[in-house]
């Protein structure tokens, strides 16, 4: 008799679980489509942007779009995924979701902290360097470390700039890298040259100011809080560019930059400044893309389920377009990670 009892509960129960289940996953996609359409209509740098108002109507767009998809939502597997495709409808790297427990990773995503090698300077072929430059997302300190190791590169005859599987980070450590081949007057003669134009921009809200204050000297960060509290809703930074004038590159090797399409964000910014030097050829694979609203902070998701990345500084006047990518004066059509190989073929070349 009680077995039956069990069993008569058993089969009354589960309908109602299923149906808990598919309310609370439809609800809670739901409830993040709407948390983050509010928090980047209160804090992202496209809703302030002085040169287009293209991102509100994507918001909302998007916004519109996946909260009807939100709702047909009955599982955990569909909530991920509808939050990974409203983020992926923004087109834009800087937009995205990290959740706490991830059940639907992409098929083809890499480890790419597995295929880094470590930043270092090695010879090869004779008097060639091999400079590896793995990602830019480390202390400033880690690339001033590393500088006095490019002295080492300064008198080859080919030096190879090794961006694969740099995906950025603090574009000021690619700086660092050319004040060291190049010179500091050089380096920032080119950068003048190449941002002429540009202007950057932080929205100011709570969030920014918090954010700049984790990030940058406290000097900066108060004049960024200061106008904050003035009511100001833009602080606009200095521009990049004083004067500048054709200078010839000091330095005499014959320089390649080998690229994949993990190349983003700061690593983009590195791309500028090199295509702005005279005799520099860039190799391998087509670099990737992004847009004008850079430098993220992260904020979580209504459910707490994981975070979200919020730009929170904007761009004029870049030097490429949204989504522009560079693409390879010499495209090598074999595997990418074989450095072996790379070598030989630049030495052929």
């Amino acid at each position: 008799m009680k077995k039956l009892i069990l069993a008569l509960l058993c089969l009354c129960l589960a309908p109602l679980s299923f149906a808990q289940d598919k309310r609370y996953w439809g609800n809670t996609a739901l409830n993040d489509v709407h948390g983050i359409y509010w928090t980047y209509k209160t804090y992202h740098a496209g809703i302030v942007d002085p040169g287009s108002g293209d991102f509100y109507y994507k918001l909302y767009a998007n916004y519109r779009k996946y909260s009807k998809k939100a709702y047909k939502v009955k599982t955990e597997a569909q909530y991920q995924k509808v939050l990974k495709d409203y983020m992926k409808a923004f087109n834009d790297g800087h937009v995205f979701v990290v959740f706490d427990k991830d059940i639907t990773p992409a098929k083809d995503a890499k480890d790419l902290r597995a295929l880094r090698h470590p930043l270092a300077v090695e010879m090869f072929g004779g008097n060639n360097a091999w400079v590896y430059l793995p990602t830019f997302d480390v202390p400033t300190d880690t690339y001033k470390n590393f500088a006095p190791e490019l002295e080492k590169a300064k008198n080859a005859d080919i030096i190879v700039l090794d961006l694969r599987y740099n995906t950025g980070g603090n574009s000021y450590n690619g700086d660092i890298v050319l004040e060291a081949l190049y010179g500091k007057d050089f380096a920032q003669n080119n950068k003048n040259k190449v941002y002429k134009n540009q202007r950057r921009y932080i929205r100011l809200s709570d969030f920014s100011v918090n954010a700049i204050k984790q990030k940058y000297h406290a000097d900066y960060a108060q004049k960024v809080e200061e106008a904050f509290k003035r009511g100001e809703t833009i602080y606009w930074n200095e521009p990049y560019a004083g004067e500048y004038k054709e200078m010839e590159p000091p330095l005499k090797s014959k320089v390649y930059v080998l690229t994949d399409g993990n190349c983003f964000s700061a690593c983009l910014n590195f791309m500028d400044q090199l295509k702005g030097i005279k005799g520099i050829t860039q190799i391998g694979h087509e670099t990737g893309g992004d847009t004008k609203y850079m430098e993220m902070s992260y904020a979580p998701l209504n459910s707490n389920l994981g975070k979200f990345a919020i730009s929170y500084v904007g761009y004029t006047n870049r030097p490429r377009k949204d989504n522009e990518t560079y693409k390879p004066d010499l495209k090598y059509k074999d595997d990418i990670s074989d450095t072996a190989k790379i070598q030989q073929w630049i030495l052929a070349i």
